[in-house]
């Protein structure tokens, strides 16, 4: 079956053709110890999204689901779909993490993130996408 769904119905050529309703995200499954899930919470409220406002970069979609292995998930967009992928830190990270980490609320962000790590339990991600989900 997969064969016959790569080979066109049609005897013309067919050329590459972009997708252009699709977004990407870098999504995050995270499981916290005790205390980690409200660290978390915190860091993303205080820290990360004003960062990424002040960047004007897109917010990530954070969910906290009620029932399930994971105490978080966190969808955050690639504007430059598989691009972003291509870097440690993308054009578009670097953007807000360089706010983030700056000045005294910088202190503040990379004690949390010290703080933070150890309550980790268990982390994975996964790339994901939607078509014509834009806001």
């Amino acid at each position: 079956m997969a064969l016959a769904a790569a080979v066109p119905a049609s005897a013309q050529a067919v050329g590459p053709e972009p997708i252009n309703d699709v977004t990407r995200y870098k999504v995050y499954f995270y499981k916290f110890g005790p205390g980690g899930k409200d660290m978390a919470r915190q860091m993303i409220w205080d820290h990360i999204l004003p960062a990424m406002r002040k960047a004007g970069v897109p917010e990530p979609l954070v969910l906290h689901p009620e029932d399930g292995e994971w105490d978080m998930i966190s969808l955050y967009p690639l504007p430059g779909g598989y691009t972003d992928l291509h870097f440690n830190s993308s054009p578009t990270d670097a953007r807000w993490q360089s706010i983030a980490t700056s000045g005294e609320k910088g202190q503040q962000f990379a004690k949390i993130v010290s703080q933070l790590q150890p309550l980790i339990v268990r982390e994975t991600s996964l790339i994901a996408h939607c078509h014509n989900c834009e806001k």
